[in-house]
């Protein structure tokens, strides 16, 4: 017998902070193993950032930048 599918706004919620937090330690391990450095201003904008776009746009540019400011920019 299948269950009935759950949907809830809540579990939408804990679902993308896994994808968020995933693609924040997909990206610092790319940056680390092109080695590169984070100051801790990037690392702060990296780890509070909640926008899966802007992260995944950050690891694509990471996996061919020869330095962090490549990455982001003016940020």
């Amino acid at each position: 017998m299948a269950s009935p599918k759950f949907h809830s706004t809540f579990v939408d919620g804990l679902l993308q902070q896994g994808e968020v937090k995933s693609k924040v330690e997909d990206l610092i391990k790319v940056i680390r193993a092109r080695g590169l450095e984070l100051t801790k201003a990037q690392r702060t904008l990296v780890t509070s950032c909640a926008d899966l776009s802007q992260l995944t746009t950050w690891f694509d540019q990471a996996l061919d930048a020869k330095t962090t400011d490549e990455i982001f920019g003016a940020h």
